[in-house]
């Protein structure tokens, strides 16, 4: 549903602005949604704002409304506040998982391979991802500077 939202709202799809204003209000009811009550849902629907909030920042229509969670700032915001940690302990949560994954040792092929649940740190580099288009368009000093630590300082780091 999120995605046939995001494309209901991109502006080369021409659409008048009443239905890309009504996208971004169905594409903020889904981000309540997606919010949950876990960590990893949390950083998803931060994802899912900023996603939409890059959207709303490129040219187009200019009578469109955009929930404010969906503009820059609001998306940047909510994702950011979505994080359970601060961009150091995003980084020893690296650390751990590097650990576990050390643990668990090799694959050997044939044998099932068991996924791991979601957790914030596996939505993360998802999250940083969506946060790059849209930083350059957040017009707050102070979230712009917290939004650039995560991207500068935090996203080299994980890989």
């Amino acid at each position: 549903m999120l995605e046939v939202a995001t494309s209901q709202v991109h502006p080369l799809r021409g659409l008048p602005s009443q239905d890309r204003t009504d996208g971004f209000t169905l594409g903020a009811a889904f981000v309540t949604v997606v919010r949950g009550d876990d960590e990893a849902s949390r950083v998803r629907a931060g994802r899912w704002a900023l996603r939409f909030a890059d959207l709303a920042a490129r040219p187009g229509p200019e009578d469109v409304t955009v929930p404010e969670e969906l503009t820059p700032d609001g998306a940047v915001r909510l994702a950011l506040d979505s994080l359970p940690w601060p961009p150091e302990g995003a980084l020893r949560e690296k650390t751990r998982w590097d650990a576990e994954a050390e643990e668990d040792g090799t694959h050997t092929p044939g044998e099932t391979v068991s996924p791991r649940s979601p957790t914030a740190y596996s939505e993360l580099p998802w999250m940083l991802a969506n946060l790059q288009p849209v930083l350059p368009h957040v017009s707050d000093p102070e979230l712009r500077a917290r939004g650039e630590v995560w991207l500068h300082d935090v996203l080299p780091r994980l890989s």
